[in-house]
């Protein structure tokens, strides 16, 4: 009883604030995340995460409300900057892979905590608010997760200190994997959904299902080091053109899959999960 009353408390309190404005994988990014998630849920997980979603998102429902929702952490406001790392885990130049001790100690708020606390607050919550944002959050971090440049190095800001341009639009990197690559392809996301879905496997759903958070980090941090990522502090002033999407994008398309399936595992474990 007195875990349940602190995380309600806590959920209290960050629901009052602003979480980081960038759009990991930009909006159609999160929606494709979370319209995968719902395809794979078992109908009665389904059902509880349409209860939960209820009307918050006017004029839809189920699985469009949903996908919708899936932006909410991101649009809800630019007034606390203080939560923005809640969104991504940096890392010093040079390092090999995530260090929890070091890049995300105890006292320091980052996208690996954050997922972990609103697991939490989503089992212990017992208001429909509470449970609805818990919801709300979990799924938006499952995707900045998987953003390769979310795991980026702290002295560029994960590349947002590195300007240029890509087909011919003033962006920086950051933002580039973020949203650039996918807007450049002019592909609906509905449409993406339904092709991404048809790549993945049995063998897929299997194998990226057992590992967590921490792992997912260091897949993404892998990505970002990517030959073809050109993340570096030399590509400032980058002039990219189509090829660099030709080169990346797979990647990206690959991270939304495993984003998709992985938030179908924590959801349907999160919500069958008895409350403590």
């Amino acid at each position: 009883m007195r875990f349940r009353l602190l995380i309600i408390a806590c959920v209290a309190g960050f629901a009052l604030a602003n979480p980081h404005h960038a759009q990991a994988f930009g909006y159609d990014g999160h929606r494709v995340v979370c319209a995968i998630a719902w395809d794979g849920l078992r109908p009665r997980v389904r059902e509880k995460v349409a209860a939960i979603i209820g009307r918050s998102v006017p004029g839809k429902t189920g699985r469009a409300a949903f996908a919708e929702s899936c932006l909410w952490a991101d649009t809800l406001g630019l007034t606390r900057p203080e939560l923005r790392p809640e969104h991504y885990i940096n890392v010093p130049r040079g390092a090999a892979r995530i260090d929890m001790d070091r890049d995300c100690p105890p006292d320091k708020k980052c996208v690996l905590r954050a997922i972990e606390f609103w697991q939490l607050a989503l089992r212990a919550a017992t208001t429909r608010d509470a449970r609805r944002d818990a919801l709300r959050f979990i799924s938006h971090y499952v995707g900045d997760i998987h953003q390769p440049l979310h795991t980026g190095y702290v002295d560029d800001l994960g590349g947002n200190a590195i300007k240029g341009t890509y087909v011919g639009k003033q962006i920086n990197l950051h933002a580039v994997w973020d949203y650039g690559m996918m807007e450049a392809t002019a592909e609906p996301w509905a449409k993406m959904v339904r092709r991404l879905e048809r790549d993945i496997t049995r063998s897929n759903r299997r194998s990226w299902t057992v590992t967590g958070p921490g792992a997912w980090a260091d897949e993404s941090f892998i990505g970002a080091r990517s030959p073809q990522a050109l993340y570096t502090p030399e590509t400032a002033g980058f002039s990219f053109d189509a090829s660099y999407g030709t080169a990346n994008l797979p990647i990206i398309e690959e991270r939304l899959k495993m984003a998709g399936v992985r938030l179908t595992q924590v959801l349907e474990r999160t919500l069958t999960s008895p409350r403590r």
